[in-house]
């Protein structure tokens, strides 16, 4: 194979990628973020993000994953980030956990943003997500 034909191949592959960065892909998975209901001060609580597929796609172990939690002060999260070796497999759902702290009463925001990739079996895009939820610390 001739130095241009390698070279327009690796341009290619490069560029595959980001043709499906602005894909919108939400309709191929939901995502859900839950905080245990109620927390006593000073106990422990834990946090469940779950990216369940649809349609055929499912959600690649092997591209890197990042997660990034922020949360109101009566909350301490134990990991404000979160990667790959976070995530596991259940069926079909990638999902990720952080345990927190409840650090003093009242209702508590935690958000977080998500990266990932999802794949069919033509290709894999990078998908970004988002949600929030409320944990009442008593």
């Amino acid at each position: 194979m001739s130095v241009l034909r390698l070279s327009l191949l690796a341009l290619a592959l490069l560029a595959a990628p980001a043709a499906h960065a602005n894909e919108d892909l939400s309709a191929f998975y939901d995502f859900s973020l839950k905080g245990s209901d109620k927390v006593s001060v000073g106990k422990e609580g834990k946090l469940t993000m779950r990216i369940t597929p649809r349609n055929g796609y499912e959600v690649h172990k092997e591209p890197p994953a990042r997660v990034s939690l922020t949360a109101d002060a009566q909350v301490a999260l134990s990991k404000a980030e979160l990667k790959n070796a976070d995530m596991r497999l259940e069926g079909p759902s990638a999902i990720f956990e952080v345990p927190f702290v409840a650090k003093a009463a009242g209702r508590a925001k935690v958000a977080a943003k998500v990266k990932f990739y999802l794949c069919n079996d033509k290709s894999c895009s990078p998908t970004e997500t988002s949600g929030q939820a409320m944990v009442v610390v008593q």
